[in-house]
């Protein structure tokens, strides 16, 4: 393991990267772990945006949506510390040997300005020269997103789950493996699937049917857990021309 603090890039759900900053900071003071975790970020600018009115406003933007990074000597408890922070998925790279950003890439990190920029539309012509971060510019085309009604049947089904396993006594907090089932039109979009989902730490298999696949992890049955991982699921398979299927588990006594 590294004896020198180094900036590392961790994966986390959209929309959680505050909440992984939050959490990660009072593990570092719960456990005392300063001298092994120095700095937390969310890559984040000020721009300003034009409504359609034409009125200005000043926000602030996530430079890199799903990304935290980390400032840690990489140590067995310190990499275990940021991987079990609830809302990650892992590190990018092998997930037993996560790979720090170069010296080239700290710097064009530390000197990426945004200020200038007038409107959210001038994001776009913003080069960003960090590959950990490539794969994630280049899928922000035009990704699929779920609606509020397929998101309430999908809460729907978590709550029935939750309830049918309280009926037989199940552990809620209880970690058990969750099996997703999905489906492709081709082996190559399969692949392409796989390849992004293992990135976040999810064990992939193939399924009884061809071009079709079952995504495993290990989790607790919470409702809101439940609700990160299907939607995340749901929205790549979708990404890649697939069909999410449904996701089973077992209970716990």
């Amino acid at each position: 393991m590294s004896e020198e603090a180094k900036w590392y890039v961790v994966h986390t759900y959209s929309g959680y990267e505050n909440k992984v900053v939050s959490n990660l900071e009072k593990t570092v003071e719960n456990h005392s772990l300063q001298n092994l975790i120095f700095e937390i970020r969310v890559p984040s600018e000020k721009v300003t945006e034009v409504a359609a009115n034409g009125k200005t406003k000043e926000v602030e933007r996530k430079i890199f949506p799903g990304y935290v990074i980390v400032k840690m000597i990489l140590t067995d408890e310190s990499w275990y510390a940021v991987r079990n922070i609830r809302g990650c998925t892992g590190f990018v790279g092998p997930s037993s040997k996560p790979i720090p950003l170069t010296d080239e890439e700290e710097e064009t990190l530390n000197d990426f300005h945004i200020d200038d920029v007038k409107s959210t539309a001038d994001m776009d012509d913003v080069d960003v020269d960090i590959p950990a971060f490539r794969e994630q510019k280049a899928q922000e085309s035009a990704p699929y997103v779920l609606d509020e009604e397929t998101k309430a049947k999908i809460s729907a089904h978590i709550d029935e789950a939750i309830k049918a396993l309280g009926a037989v006594q199940d552990v809620h907090t209880a970690e058990r493996p969750i099996e997703h089932q999905m489906s492709f039109t081709n082996e190559e979009d399969m692949n392409h699937f796989k390849e992004s989902v293992v990135k976040r730490g999810y064990v992939v298999t193939k399924g009884e049917n061809e071009n079709s696949a079952v995504c495993m992890h290990i989790a607790p049955m919470d409702k809101d857990l439940m609700m990160q991982h299907v939607t995340y699921l749901f929205e790549e398979t979708k990404n890649n021309h697939g069909t999410y299927e449904g996701w089973h588990c077992d209970p716990v006594y």
